[in-house]
């Protein structure tokens, strides 16, 4: 049984975006942690967020993935409904005056890293773009250690790495523009002129962090990742603070939301996830290894079984967990990371 195991294990496969298991593949490729969105062939999970006082208002989403060396990578993009990097003359879809001034000021977002246990771990504030004498452009995300940026919760160490999309557009794009943004096509489209040297120009909002794996200790990291607080100085409307919060899930969208199991694209029953996105297909302990569509779902099946929270274990490993927001780790050199029918295999 366990050498079967072992086989099945020895070829990784990765689901992405909660379809459920279609496919095979390693771990995605480590995020280029610079301010920019590396696509969704890295950055697997998704989930969208709403304001929190009008949870029908998408504000914002929320990316993370973690990669072979369980390191955690986390991309935050508002919506440029919100905030975007428009600003001085050239400013897009904006009711009110938006200046580089603004954005330099105080602009920031916390973000708030639990562990399995629902322990918060790590708590820290990411600074937007401040004046950088070691920066090329003179600006700079200065991340947890300067500008707005700060430590609440957690040492400092296991933050390995922060940026925005502004502080990409002027140090890697080397676009210093301190008075007016890049003109595009007119003052409602994000559209550069064909003839724009500013080609490229990230006029999304977004913050992008990488923190170590290890700050998570033996309990690990199950998807807990939040950012609890936007602040926005100004926003193209309301209050000067957002506070994310999960958007109300919608069955059938082919994304993990909320409570739901699973997401397959479709509320049909009977293929695995039902209707109402709860999960059909659930392991057994007989001896076999139980099949998910097409794929196995169990790394093992022992005689001991245990419920710990949401988690199941069968001897020394657990193979499949209730909890969509979840990861599930063996022990010796086999390793599955679960957000409940959303799955990734790797051989350690």
């Amino acid at each position: 049984m366990f050498a079967l195991a072992f086989a099945v294990l020895s070829v990784s496969f990765f689901v992405s975006h909660n379809y459920g298991p279609t496919g095979f593949s390693t771990y995605p490729s480590p995020a280029t942690i610079d301010g920019k969105f590396d696509g969704n062939s890295t950055y697997t999970n998704i989930m969208y967020k709403c304001s929190s006082s009008n949870p029908s208002q998408k504000v914002g989403s929320l990316y993370y993935e973690i990669d072979s060396n369980g390191d955690i990578e986390v991309y935050y993009e508002q919506n440029k409904n919100l905030n975007d990097n428009s600003y001085g003359a050239n400013i897009v879809n904006w009711s009110r005056s938006h200046s580089f001034s603004d954005l330099t000021g105080s602009d920031k977002a916390e973000f708030v890293f639990r562990n399995c246990a629902g322990q918060v771990v790590l708590d820290f504030t990411v600074d937007y773009i401040s004046s950088s004498g070691s920066a090329p452009s003179g600006y700079a995300c200065l991340g947890v250690s300067g500008g707005e940026g700060r430590m609440n919760t957690g040492s400092a160490a296991n933050v390995l790495a922060a940026k925005t999309s502004l502080d990409y557009s002027f140090n890697v794009l080397n676009y210093v523009l301190t008075s007016n943004s890049p003109p595009t096509i007119s003052s409602s489209n994000y559209s550069l002129p064909v003839s724009s040297p500013y080609t490229g120009w990230l006029f999304e909002d977004a913050y992008e962090v990488k923190v170590s794996g290890a700050a998570f200790g033996t309990s690990g990291f199950c998807g807990n990742v939040e950012v609890v607080s936007v602040h926005n100085s100004p926003p193209k409307y309301g209050a000067n603070e957002m506070l994310p919060v999960d958007c109300p899930s919608v069955c059938g969208n082919g994304i993990l939301e909320g409570a739901e199991e699973c997401d397959d694209g479709n509320t049909n029953n009977g293929d695995g996830c039902s209707s109402n996105c709860a999960a059909e297909d659930k392991p057994a302990i007989d001896g076999k290894l139980d099949i998910f569509y097409t794929n196995p779902i169990e790394q093992c099946d022992a005689a001991l079984n245990m419920l710990v929270g949401n988690l199941y274990y069968f001897g020394d490993c657990a193979f499949w967990q209730r909890n969509s927001k979840s990861h599930a780790t063996m022990t010796g050199n086999r390793e599955i990371l679960c957000l409940s029918m959303h799955c990734q295999r790797q051989e350690r």
